[in-house]
């Protein structure tokens, strides 16, 4: 097992012992299947897991969830998949995913920023959780930092705006 592997291993335990269960992110789920190798290392440690796969149509991909998600602790995707319409967690308790973990992370600032806030949805009741995971001084690192200095600046520029549009 690889480190990266070990260490989301023992996040999803973590969560999973707190009765809470997790969506992880991947990016690569074509050439490399890092979601159908997760998926087996998850589930070797007695984790029920699955994948939402970009075969499941977009005007279908609510149902999936529904239909999958009670049975799940842990779900796999990418996050392209989830980031505009989709709710982790279901009003009728069935399902709850507060806890989001980035294993992987492209370099698209709007898909981070709207997958990171899947679980915040009106009449979500849990504190909810965001993790990166990466390797220091890797190219994934590097990554991480590029993407953190984004949301920083997009984040002043949203503050400014702000301040501009309420001035009387």
């Amino acid at each position: 097992m690889l480190a990266k592997e070990r260490a989301m291993v023992d996040l999803a335990m973590a969560e999973f012992s707190k009765g809470r269960r997790m969506w992880v992110y991947v990016t690569y789920t074509d050439k490399h299947d890092v979601a159908g190798r997760l998926q087996q290392v998850l589930s070797a440690q007695g984790l029920r897991v699955d994948v939402l796969r970009s075969s499941v149509k977009s005007e279908e991909r609510e149902d999936w969830i529904a239909e999958h998600a009670p049975a799940a602790d842990v779900v796999i995707s990418h996050p392209d998949l989830v980031k505009t319409g989709l709710d982790f967690f279901d009003h009728e308790g069935r399902y709850n995913f507060p806890s989001l973990a980035f294993y992987e992370t492209g370099y698209n600032l709007f898909t981070l920023r709207q997958a990171a806030r899947r679980a915040w949805r009106i009449g979500q009741k849990r504190m909810c959780k965001v993790f990166y995971l990466f390797y220091e001084n890797s190219m994934q690192g590097c990554a991480r930092t590029l993407m953190g200095k984004k949301v920083a600046a997009g984040l002043a520029v949203a503050t400014t705006i702000r301040r501009v549009r309420f001035k009387a």
